[in-house]
């Protein structure tokens, strides 16, 4: 900027024909300058007059009356117009799309994710083990990885914030029950970062679960984390029902969402109280859209 005052100051000095064109162009720029204000102005002016023809004053008795009764009905029907309007968002705003990415990429957008939780050491634990679980499963790691996202946000030491599930899958007291260890060595575990004990539970359940049945989808794997006994079971048959059943209040966070055609939606209004595959499906669905457009 000084520069540019520098080379005015020499030009507007100079005593020839470049220093008298020089003055004619300040003199036009202060005149266009003045214009521009002058009509800035001017039109403040206009709106600021204009303002009681542009604004809606409730200034008399038929205004009041008209606004109440107004706000009144919508107010009578505020949840439907909630409802509708998030429907609206998710399904034509800001739609979530299915992505059905089944490669090395995606797969590899989950191992990032559990990175930024673990070390190299421990990352390759998990890494090994998940490989190894998806081998004996019959499906690939990504479907372990994706119920695992929506367990523990891919932290293998995640405990529950109320403490009543802790583990790459959310070992809950009933969970481990029969397996030789108890919700509070799993805490242990967590807290001590016991990496080859979590992942060896995680198996040893998962194996027990499967009981020699080829988990091909994360649906699959996912029903087999917290309702084995369900594995089989039709799409839309309930795996955990009733709004005061431990087991579905323990997993109301998976229901509420739906596939509809190329999209998946989550509107927590149509949580019914029943969670079934469906709901499992469009869970994963969603979250794994989510991740993967995180890393585009």
């Amino acid at each position: 900027m000084k520069k540019v005052f520098d080379i005015a100051q020499v030009v507007l000095s100079d005593g020839g024909a470049v220093g008298f064109l020089a003055w004619c162009i300040v003199i036009v720029a202060v005149l266009q300058g003045g214009k521009i204000l002058g009509a800035a102005i001017g039109l403040t002016v206009q709106l600021f007059g204009k303002a009681k023809q542009l604004l809606f004053f409730p200034n008399s008795l038929p205004r009041i009356i008209l606004i109440l009764s107004a706000a009144g009905i919508l107010f009578m029907f505020r949840d439907e117009i909630v409802k509708q309007s998030q429907y609206i968002e998710q399904a034509f705003i800001s739609p979530t799309y299915i992505v059905s990415d089944t490669s090395y990429w995606a797969t590899s957008c989950y191992e990032t994710e559990l990175k930024r939780h673990v070390n190299q050491a421990e990352f390759e634990i998990v890494r090994d083990s998940t490989y190894a679980l998806a081998k004996d499963l019959g499906c690939e790691p990504l479907a372990i990885y994706e119920v695992a996202f929506s367990e523990c946000g891919m932290n293998p030491f995640c405990v529950r914030t109320d403490g009543i599930a802790a583990g790459w899958i959310q070992f809950t007291s009933i969970g481990v029950a029969g397996h030789g260890v108890s919700l509070s060595q799993v805490k242990a575990w967590c807290l001590n970062r016991e990496t080859r004990s979590i992942m060896a539970l995680t198996g040893k359940y998962m194996r027990c679960a499967a009981s020699g049945r080829n988990l091909r989808t994360s649906t699959d794997v996912y029903c087999a984390v917290f309702a084995p006994g369900k594995i089989g079971y039709s799409e839309n048959s309930p795996l955990y029902s009733g709004w005061k059943n431990p087991e579905y209040f323990l997993n109301k966070g998976l229901d509420g969402y739906a596939i509809r055609g190329e999209k998946v939606l989550f509107l927590e209004y149509t949580r019914d109280g029943v969670l079934t595959k469906n709901d499992l499906a469009g869970a994963l669905a969603y979250k794994k859209s989510r991740l993967l457009k995180k890393y585009l």
